[in-house]
């Protein structure tokens, strides 16, 4: 495990236990009420769907309505905040501490991810440290996310091109 968790001893076991035994019990209450015990801040009536990772749930916020998707990883080592009705599709990936071999200083690869109200994130997204996604917004299916996307260019989806799909601030 790396250095970088956030939270005791029990916290580790916590964690280790919901991402080897809690996120496969198919009642959502379940992984919805041990997830609020240590830490996360999960709202009314949200779902996380079985399957899906958690690290560091002291540092994840949802909020109310929001649904998150099969085989997902929420990386919380840095922080995570999705408001009001967010949908987050299924094998997305939401990376708020990066370890990549660019990064010089940790600090640099280390960054809260902000999800607007009514975003959607479709099915196997990437989105990495320090962005943000306004509210409203649709990023687009394989899309990889690595700046701030706070205000649509034509309308609410920000789609990809292959060979490399990579989304990113019209500006």
């Amino acid at each position: 495990m790396t250095t970088d968790f956030v939270g005791t001893g029990f916290d580790r076991i916590g964690q280790r236990l919901y991402n080897t035994v809690i996120t496969h019990v198919p009642y959502a209450p379940v992984r919805r009420a041990w997830l609020r015990h240590f830490g996360a801040t999960v709202g009314n009536r949200s779902f996380i769907a079985v399957h899906a990772v958690v690290l560091a749930p002291r540092r994840l916020v949802i909020g109310d309505h929001v649904r998150v998707g099969r085989h997902t990883l929420l990386d919380a080592r840095g922080g995570i905040f999705a408001d009001h009705d967010v949908t987050i599709g299924a094998d997305v990936r939401i990376v708020s501490l990066s370890l990549g071999s660019a990064a010089h200083n940790r600090s640099q690869c280390r960054g809260p991810i902000f999800i607007g109200k009514n975003a959607r994130i479709a099915e196997r997204a990437r989105l990495f440290a320090g962005v943000s996604i306004g509210p409203g917004l649709t990023v687009d299916v394989d899309a990889v996310v690595t700046d701030d996307l706070l205000a649509p260019a034509v309308d609410t989806r920000v789609t990809t091109a292959a060979p490399a799909p990579v989304a990113s601030a019209a500006g």
